[in-house]
């Protein structure tokens, strides 16, 4: 993903349902090397769409937050911050 082109468009799919807490892809090394973090995600996409000549809007959301209040994974939701 980071080596994608910028003049083209990108489409990134990292895992066919939610991807993995921050807390729990830090110690997979498979899932390190196969799912990007939040920030390079977000870096990518900036990277993508700052030379749009009409400019861009961009909402980044770390969305397992509340999911993971309700099956008490605090330890990844007190962490949830540092991704960004």
């Amino acid at each position: 993903m980071l080596k994608a082109p910028t003049n083209k468009p990108l489409y990134g799919m990292f895992a066919e349902e939610a991807l993995p807490y921050s807390i729990d892809r830090a110690q997979s090394s498979e899932d390190q090397a196969a799912i990007p973090t939040l920030a390079e995600m977000t870096a990518k996409a900036i990277e993508q769409l700052k030379s749009h000549p009409n400019g861009f809007v961009i909402q980044v959301e770390g969305g397992k937050s509340r999911l993971g209040s309700t099956r008490q994974r605090y330890r990844g939701i007190a962490l949830r911050p540092s991704s960004f």
